[in-house]
């Protein structure tokens, strides 16, 4: 993966879980989320594909082809230093 799909994968991990935070927060009964959890769930399904933007759908195929424990790493990265989400 170049390091510009890699931004593009990161962009899109960023902007699945903007949109889905909400929803799995109060889920979570109003508790923050551990960032583990929120891996997952920005993982899960077909979340990235569905709601990554025209110029990232590429490089979130070519994510996809990569092992999960790789994936579960560029994802850890690209939602930072957190330990926990919350709203």
């Amino acid at each position: 993966m170049t390091d510009e799909n890699k931004k593009l994968v990161q962009e899109a991990i960023r902007n699945t879980w903007n949109v889905l935070a909400y929803d799995c927060i109060q889920a979570n009964e109003g508790e923050p989320m551990p960032k583990d959890h929120v891996v997952e769930v920005v993982l899960d399904a077909s979340y990235l594909e569905m709601y990554a933007r025209q110029n990232q759908k590429q490089a979130v195929a070519e994510f996809r082809k990569l092992e999960y424990k790789i994936q579960d790493k560029i994802a850890g990265e690209a939602l930072g230093n957190f330990k926990r989400f919350g709203i």
